[in-house]
């Protein structure tokens, strides 16, 4: 399997939005983005393309029937 990708945060945006979340969603959204850092292949269901926007997705988490999106690019491994 190949190492890991590192997450980095566009400003203070991400973590002002994290500091809001309840503990059950802080440990749903954790849980996506350890799936996007660590495998190739994600199901739709948690990481979307942008149609119309090459490299950029959308990061979606569904948790106690609230849906959360943000956006994300990759760079290079």
């Amino acid at each position: 399997m190949p190492a890991p990708r590192e997450v980095y945060y566009f400003k203070d945006y991400f973590l002002d939005f994290y500091k809001n979340l309840l503990p059950e969603e802080r440990l749903k959204l954790n849980w996506i983005i350890d799936i996007v850092r660590r495998f190739d292949f994600i199901s739709e269901k948690f990481l979307m393309s942008i149609s119309g926007h090459k490299g950029l997705f959308e990061l979606r988490a569904e948790i106690g029937g609230r849906i959360f999106r943000g956006f994300c690019c990759f760079g290079e491994r």
